[in-house]
């Protein structure tokens, strides 16, 4: 054989197995071929367990498909708990898929084409001495914490991967469980992710869309988390979660650092709904109705225990209130101070309607043997009983402070105001609650201890001209009726609840009104001439209502009129009885007395008596008799009187303009009611 022939076979042979190689190298770049890696399967499971340090286990397939961006396919992964952690394992994932680029892995970087997961269930447990089952690389025993930067809270939409050393170009999950279980705990808490799609991308944080359920409420959210490969690696990152659930949106936006314990917090977060109410059954708790709320605050921590809100907004409707608040647990007991002030308070932005605090029953039909049935408003009433226990108020101390710039009632100014409260060794203290008024002012104190067996509490009210038009204008925003309201209260008891505040009080609760254009109307005939009231209704000069005076002393929970009378142009009537909180019934009686005798009056004791909660009405036993007796001979009897009977003055002048107060109590009848 020549040179040149050998040369030629040579060369050729070389080209077929350059085109063979090339051939090859399109097949497996381009081409995916399934490989079985299942003898592999130890030795990926070793390495991983010593990674991880805790069990790995691939339980079913494991296979992997050969091109420019392999893929990897493992069926039943388990990934099991580090020691000192028994039960199920921290994650089992039915299936898995990775497709990753192998130009970018020869490169030292890790560039994933797509991950899709089906089918994951996560138990996160807490054991008795704190520690979580999903820390990777804890701190050993006894070894100093590592320390951690603080790190400045990013303005929103900051938030990205600073490098391309680990990039999701597609991650897709579905049919994700995830439990809390805290140790003590009965039942773990529950969250289930139907479904989320992402990606992680340089430049861009790692974003991950959500839809599932919590707490059996289905919700929406989004996720951005600024490094996966530093939550991986350090276990932290900067996370972004905005969540609609039960009609609430919730963000969260800061550093969280998951390993347990940790000193370092920051997180700007922020609740705002249409209704509070909504999440009643979310929350296991009877919350009122206030409309278009919102909260958003700064909560930072530097050492263990102590805890910072910065930044408060608390707005509803126009209202708002700005602050913050301080906690510092590791003191004892533990203390909180809180400081707000506002611009504006509207109170008609706080209209709950028919919502009251106390709990609610469904009726038994009689039954006495049936308990009844709790409504969904009532579902939390034990949790609230249980946090207004002596013990957990005895545990905290607070301090609250509010200042409010203006008040409004409507369209009603109802000046500015000051509120200063505390929680001291268990006790409550409201001292004081202050409005300045426009003409006048109101204050409140409040002492009293909540706990198993009463203790002493006292309750101190005064308000001086308050506008009686605004409590008008809330019925009917176009009505003349005005005036001014007083009050003066003082009671000292033994209570354990608010409740039970009136049951052994002693002291006094007087009150008076002074009504402006609130007509007398039908109450003149109650008590003067028949047929002259009725020929005067309409008139210009119709009678009006001058005041209502009440003066009232408590006795050890028996409350009794030293003075009860309403005044009018023409009429006066006066109020007599007792009302007595311990048994929880009452007994009141009026008399009208025309301030000039009259003919054909109808003037008849009128009375209310039974239970707070079941009364009945009517005429006062004998009145009926009385009235027809003195009706008939009025003819004969009221010229007598009109010689040498006192006239009562028409502006009530004798009694409108008393003092209340604890000084000068009242020793003779009102004039007209002997």
């Amino acid at each position: 054989m020549s040179f040149n022939k050998a040369l030629r076979w040579s060369l050729a042979g070389v080209l077929a197995l350059l085109t063979l190689v090339v051939a090859l190298l399109v097949l497996f770049s381009f081409v995916p071929i399934k490989v079985d890696l299942g003898s592999q399967r130890g030795l990926v499971e070793a390495a991983a367990s010593g990674y991880l340090d805790r069990p790995v286990r691939i339980e079913g397939e494991f296979n992997l498909s050969t091109s420019l961006w392999p893929a990897v396919e493992i069926v039943d992964i388990h990934i099991g708990n580090p020691g000192g952690f028994s039960g199920k394992d921290l994650l089992v994932m039915k299936q898995a898929k990775l497709s990753l680029s192998l130009l970018s892995l020869l490169q030292g970087k890790l560039h994933i084409r797509g991950v899709s997961v089906d089918g994951l269930d996560v138990q996160l447990i807490k054991n008795s001495e704190g520690a979580g089952n999903w820390v990777f690389n804890p701190p050993e025993n006894g070894a100093a914490k590592p320390e951690r930067e603080e790190k400045a809270l990013p303005d929103s939409g900051t938030l990205k991967l600073t490098s391309d050393s680990l990039v999701i170009q597609s991650l897709e999950i579905s049919n994700v469980l995830v439990s809390y279980q805290e140790p003590g705990s009965e039942q773990p808490v529950s969250f289930r992710l139907d479904r989320g799609s992402g990606t992680a991308l340089p430049g861009e944080p790692l974003t991950l869309t959500m839809q599932g359920s919590l707490l059996k409420h289905s919700f929406s959210g989004d996720l951005n988390l600024g490094s996966l490969q530093e939550l991986i690696e350090e276990n932290r990152s900067w996370v972004a979660l905005s969540l609609e659930i039960a009609g609430t949106r919730f963000d969260i936006e800061g550093g969280i650092d998951i390993l347990p314990g940790s000193d370092f917090l920051q997180l700007k977060v922020g609740m705002a709904g249409e209704s509070l109410s909504s999440l009643n059954q979310l929350v296991d708790l009877d919350l009122p109705p206030i409309k278009a709320y919102k909260t958003d605050a700064v909560l930072s921590s530097r050492k263990k225990g102590q805890i910072d809100l910065s930044k408060v907004l608390i707005q509803v409707g126009e209202s708002s209130l700005r602050g913050s608040m301080k906690v510092n647990i590791t003191s004892q007991p533990a203390v909180a101070s809180i400081e707000l002030s506002s611009p504006l308070i509207q109170l008609d932005d706080f209209d709950v309607g028919e919502w009251s605090p106390e709990p609610v029953d469904k009726g038994s039909s009689g039954n006495q043997a049936t308990t009844p049935e709790k409504t969904p408003a009532t579902a939390g009433d034990g949790q609230l009983q249980a946090i207004m226990s002596p013990e957990v108020l005895k545990a905290v101390n607070v301090s609250l402070e509010v200042a409010v710039e203006k008040v409004l009632s409507g369209k009603d100014e109802l000046g500015s105001g000051l509120l200063v409260g505390t929680l001291n060794e268990g006790r409550f203290k409201l001292d004081p609650v202050t409005l300045r008024l426009p003409g006048g002012s109101f204050e409140l104190a409040l002492s009293l201890k909540p706990g198993d067996t009463a203790s002493d509490a006292e309750v101190r009210v005064k308000s001086e001209n308050f506008d009686f038009g605004v409590l008008a204008r809330q019925v009917d925003p176009d009505t003349d009726i005005g005036g001014t309201i007083n009050l003066d209260v003082n009671l000292k008891t033994v209570a354990k609840n608010v409740s039970g505040l009136l049951k052994h009080a002693n002291g006094h609760f007087d009150f008076s009104g002074h009504p402006v254009n609130l007509r007398s109307g039908v109450i003149d005939l109650w008590a003067v001439n028949l047929i002259a009231s009725i020929v005067e209704q309409g008139a210009k000069d119709e009678s009006r209502i001058n005041c209502l005076v009440s003066r009232l002393k408590m006795e050890d929970g028996v409350l009794t009129p030293e003075t009860f009378v309403i005044d009018t142009s023409r009429i006066r009537i006066c109020g007599s009885g007792q009302a007595d909180f311990k048994q929880g019934n009452f007994k009141f009686s009026v008399v009208p007395t025309p301030k000039e005798p009259q003919f054909f009056s109808l003037a008849t004791p009128f009375q209310v008596s039974g239970k707070f909660t079941d009364f009945d009405m009517g005429i006062k036993p004998g009145g009926i008799i009385g009235t027809t007796v003195s009706w008939i001979t009025s003819p004969l009897h009221v010229p007598v009187r009109k010689l040498v009977g006192t006239k009562l003055p028409a502006d009530g002048g004798d009694v409108c303009n008393v003092i209340l107060g604890a000084s000068s109590r009242p020793v003779e009848p009102v004039p007209g009611c002997r």
